[in-house]
């Protein structure tokens, strides 16, 4: 039995993050630990064991993606808040695809960052 597909019709790229940034909220469902190592600097940070209790944060109406180090965690966030009425999106690759596409790895003093996995 599989719990997500591993995909999703609202997957989008980590390359168009800057430009859905602008509409949406891109969140960042990373341990602690991952988020301190580097973030986008664009991202708001509730790490997937906090966000049933901080979901009250998040605007129904308005675009959330999610984001995590290759995409499984995020995709499983954006399918559950979906599900339950959110406007949803997953990005594909999670962090590696970021760093792919050169998008700005950040420590929170705005220092140079790094990806690192759980």
């Amino acid at each position: 039995m599989r719990l997500f597909k591993g995909r999703s019709e609202n997957d989008i790229e980590a390359a168009d993050l800057p430009r859905v940034a602008e509409a949406g909220d891109v969140i960042d469902v990373r341990t602690y630990h991952e988020w301190e190592a580097g973030h986008l600097p664009f991202a708001r940070h509730i790490p997937i064991d906090e966000l049933l209790a901080r979901v009250g944060e998040l605007d129904k109406e308005r675009l959330s993606v999610f984001i995590c180090h290759i995409g499984a965690r995020s995709l499983a966030a954006s399918d559950a808040l979906g599900r339950n009425g959110y406007r949803t999106a997953n990005v594909s690759g999670g962090m590696e695809a970021a760093k792919t596409a050169g998008l700005p790895v950040v420590r929170d003093d705005g220092s140079p960052g790094r990806v690192v996995g759980a």
